[in-house]
């Protein structure tokens, strides 16, 4: 089966929508976001991707053809700027350093990164209607014993 892009788009939309559904913070992030579009430009692969939000959610179109007056906002990066900007890096010094151009409201890119890479999900929860609840439990008992193991206080 050849996955086309608007099939791509169309899948990552349900998964993302699907992820805001279970995060009780962002009703209130799309609520301040509603009715705003960002246009995304990916210097390679060359991707012009046009993010629309609204109270549900959001949708994703192909921004090939969009004219920038159309959007409330367009930003421009490579995937190592894109890398750096979901990692946490300030937007501000990423425009500073010609990483990132970014045209219209720049707000836009950090309300869209909050929302989006800072998501409150009870995993357990989501794993539970799936496994069960015991085995769930174990499961992420098990990670959280996993992820503990790697790590060691640093002291003085």
């Amino acid at each position: 089966m050849l996955v086309t892009p608007t099939l791509l788009l169309a899948g990552c939309e349900r998964t993302l929508n699907a992820l805001l559904a279970r995060d009780p913070a962002a009703p209130a992030r799309l609520a301040a976001l509603a009715g705003s579009r960002l246009l995304v430009r990916l210097e390679q692969p060359p991707l012009a991707l046009v993010i629309h939000y609204h109270h549900a959610g959001l949708d994703l179109m192909r921004g090939d053809d969009v004219d920038e007056t159309d959007v409330d906002a367009v930003v421009e990066l490579t995937p190592e700027t894109f890398s750096e900007w979901i990692s946490g890096a300030s937007i501000e010094r990423l425009m500073f350093d010609g990483k990132l151009a970014v045209r219209g409201r720049i707000h836009l890119l950090e309300a869209t990164r909050d929302l989006l890479f800072d998501l409150d999900i009870d995993w357990e929860s989501e794993l539970a209607r799936w496994l069960g609840d015991m085995p769930a439990h174990s499961l992420a008992e098990g990670l959280r014993r996993a992820a503990r193991w790697g790590y060691a206080p640093k002291t003085s």
